[in-house]
C-alpha cells in the first residue's frame, strides 16, 4: 500500500509511519493526561463535599445542643436533601452520558442509533403523491 509513496519519494513510506506514530504517541499522551486531571478534579470535590457535609452536620449537632431543635432540624434536613440532591442528579448525568456515548459509538461504527430505521429510498427524492 505505501510502495507507491517509495516510487515517488525514497524514504517516504518510512516518513509517513513515523508521523503516524507521533502522532499517536501524542494523542495517547493527551487522554492520559486528560484522565488524571479529571480523576484529580473528582476526588478533590469528593473531599470538598464530605468536608461540607461535616461542617454541617457539626451546625445541626450545635444548634441541637443549644437546645434550637427547630434550627438543627432544618438544617440537618438541608443537609440530606443536598446529598440526596448531589446522587440524584450525578445518576441522572451519568445514565445521559452513558446514552450519548454509546449512540457516538453507534454511529462511529456506521450504525443507526437505537430507534432509528435505515432509509429506504436508496437516494431518490422523496416525492408527494
Amino acid at each position: 500500500m505505501l510502495g507507491g509513496y517509495e516510487q515517488v519519494h525514497a524514504g517516504l513510506a518510512e516518513r509517513i509511519v513515523a508521523m503516524a506514530e507521533k502522532e499517536q504517541n501524542h494523542r495517547h499522551a493527551l487522554e492520559s493526561t486528560d484522565l488524571r486531571q479529571s480523576y484529580r478534579l473528582a476526588h478533590s470535590g469528593q473531599f470538598a463535599g464530605v468536608f461540607a457535609l461535616l461542617v454541617m452536620a457539626a451546625l445541626a449537632a450545635y444548634l441541637g445542643f443549644l437546645g434550637e431543635a427547630g434550627w438543627a432540624t432544618v438544617v440537618a434536613t438541608l443537609d440530606i436533601a443536598a446529598v440526596v440532591g448531589v446522587f440524584v442528579t450525578g445518576q441522572l448525568s451519568s445514565r445521559s452520558e452513558s446514552s450519548k456515548d454509546s449512540e457516538s459509538s453507534n454511529s462511529d461504527r456506521g450504525e443507526l442509533p437505537s430507534g432509528s430505521e435505515p432509509d429506504t429510498n436508496q437516494g431518490e427524492p422523496d416525492t408527494l403523491d
